[in-house]
């Protein structure tokens, strides 16, 4: 230093530049935890250094000191020292503490030391050293230290219940959200009752913000926002306020669309709302609007239910016969269709018997064809529902008549069944003896087996002896025990059946008991034939 020359001089009128000023120089071992050292001695009046160089005090405190200060940071009991470091840290720091949702306190990340606080929670520490006397290591209940294994999977542990919490709290959140707008939809009317709530989005039309259906109407824009998503929904929503001048006003800028309209994705709604919330003369205009097309919007997929809504709450006799004669004409054609049959149901469910006889009527001739399609077994057994006593009485003889055919399709076996399952003697005992001579062939089919079985669980033992009879007595028994479709039949009659039945059975199966192990079906008979009579185990081949 004494050698080194003299700076040179500065010129005149030239800016001084304040170089900073070196930081000074702290041993290794220094930063937050010599801050913390000094901070502590200082309050305890035992700091002598002015930059202490090592976290254990071995420069600037005795021995004596030394171990008071690891009994207040280190060796204070377990409820207490997690509050005294993290005191001690904050006196040393004077920064503003960062606290995540669960109420652990959280520091910039720099060197990347990740640890455990005593509740398992990660903590990010700013100093290795500072980490080191603030966080030690995690310890189990046993008091030993946890292994990095047992401390990574408590660390995943408790990350994946704060997700599920984080989850939950959203759900919750979401779910609250939800409510509180559904119940300004409902109760968001405003003063007087003269104006309409909001909507909860903004709807804008011509560039300009709609609020009210005055609004709407002044614009002249109705009609136009019943065709649109967002305004097909906004007249909904003030529909459902049930205040007659806006109900007014909606149906006369939409009874002239009300088939097309019917027939829109979102429109469908709108004239839903209009049927059920309208006058009987607004209704009556609907149902006179549509009566020209309403075959056409009943076979629509959004115009069906438009239909079904007319015939619900059609309240008048003139409503109900003006849809009776637009809807009689197609009836099998309405039968038949996915989407109309269900106007067909719901007219059955809602319309006086006078006026439903028609479908009765076509039910009767037209029986075989309704109850082998797809959609027409379901109209059939809503008839056999609402069908007065007469008309009841016609379709049950038609079904009873055409039951061989009927047994034997995909779907017509489903209205046979219907009949059964009304667990009345006299219509099981006509089933049987329209089936009769045939139970045999019928039992290997795959629909008619499920009516067989029908009739034998029925409860009615002249059904059971009859078909075990023409069993039992069939050439083909063999192929019974091992058919996929007859052995649910036999197995039935051994449930199902009293001791003569069975023992007639047994009679029969005993023959083809070493037979019987071969199959799978043959399996299933032979476990049942064992469990109802056990005595036939002596008479199986032994292994």
């Amino acid at each position: 230093a004494a050698g080194r020359p003299p700076p040179p001089p500065r010129p005149s009128g030239q800016i001084r530049v304040e170089q900073p000023r070196p930081r000074p120089q702290v041993s290794r071992g220094g930063g937050a935890a010599a801050q913390l050292c000094e901070h502590v001695c200082a309050q305890e009046g035992t700091h002598e250094r002015a930059a202490p160089r090592r976290a254990s005090h071995r420069l600037c405190c005795t021995p004596a000191e030394r171990a008071s200060l690891r009994r207040q940071v280190g060796g204070a009991p377990p409820h207490e020292a997690p509050a005294r470091r993290q005191q001690l840290l904050h006196d040393v720091r004077r920064e503003p503490r960062r606290v995540r949702g669960d109420g652990a306190e959280m520091r910039p990340h720099r060197l990347g030391r990740q640890r455990l606080d005593e509740r398992g929670e990660e903590v990010w520490r700013e100093d290795k050293s500072v980490a080191d006397v603030v966080a030690p290591p995690a310890r189990g209940e046993d008091g030993l230290p946890r292994r990095p294994q047992a401390v990574a999977a408590q660390l995943a542990k408790h990350r994946r219940q704060r997700r599920a919490d984080q989850l939950l709290v959203a759900r919750r959140q979401r779910k609250s959200a939800e409510a509180a707008v559904a119940l300004s939809r409902l109760c968001g009317v405003g003063g007087g009752g003269g104006e309409a709530r909001h909507h909860p989005k903004r709807l804008m039309f011509r560039g300009r913000e709609i609020r009210t259906v005055d609004e709407a109407h002044e614009m002249g824009g109705l009609r136009e926002l019943a065709h649109e998503q967002n305004g097909c929904r906004f007249l909904q929503d003030q529909l459902d306020l049930r205040h007659k001048p806006h109900v007014d006003l909606i149906f006369e800028a939409t009874k002239e669309d009300v088939v097309s309209l019917g027939m829109d994705p979102f429109g469908n709604y709108l004239v839903q709302k209009l049927v059920q919330y309208g006058t009987g003369e607004q209704r009556a205009a609907l149902i006179d609007g549509t009566v020209d097309r309403m075959v056409e919007v009943a076979l629509n997929v959004h115009g069906t239910r438009v239909v079904q809504k007319m015939v619900e709450c059609a309240d008048s006799a003139a409503q109900q016969s003006a849809l009776c004669a637009a809807l009689l004409p197609s009836i099998m054609q309405l039968i038949r269709d996915m989407n109309a049959n269900h106007v067909v149901q719901r007219c059955l469910a809602a319309l006086p018997a006078e006026l439903a006889a028609g479908i009765y009527d076509r039910a009767v001739s037209d029986c075989l064809a309704i109850a082998t399609h797809r959609h027409g077994c379901c109209v059939l057994q809503r008839c056999l529902d609402h069908a007065p006593a007469p008309h009841r009485e016609e379709i049950i003889g038609e079904v009873v008549r055409l039951a061989p055919k009927l047994v034997v399709d995909p779907f017509g076996n489903y209205v046979v069944q219907y009949i059964l399952d009304l667990r009345q003697p006299p219509l099981t005992h006509a089933i049987v003896q329209a089936l009769r001579g045939g139970f045999a062939e019928l039992s290997l089919q795959k629909f008619s087996s499920n009516v067989i079985e029908k009739c034998l669980k029925s409860g009615d033992p002249t059904a059971v002896a009859v078909v075990a009879n023409e069993l039992t007595a069939s050439e083909a028994f063999a192929t019974l025990l091992h058919d996929p479709f007859a052995n649910y039949v036999i197995q039935t009659l051994l449930t199902v059946g009293k001791d003569d039945v069975v023992a007639l059975l047994v009679a029969q199966i005993t023959p083809h008991l070493p037979t019987l192990r071969s199959t799978l079906y043959g399996k299933r008979i032979q476990a049942k034939l064992l469990k109802r009579c056990p005595a036939t185990k002596a008479a199986l081949p032994q292994r």
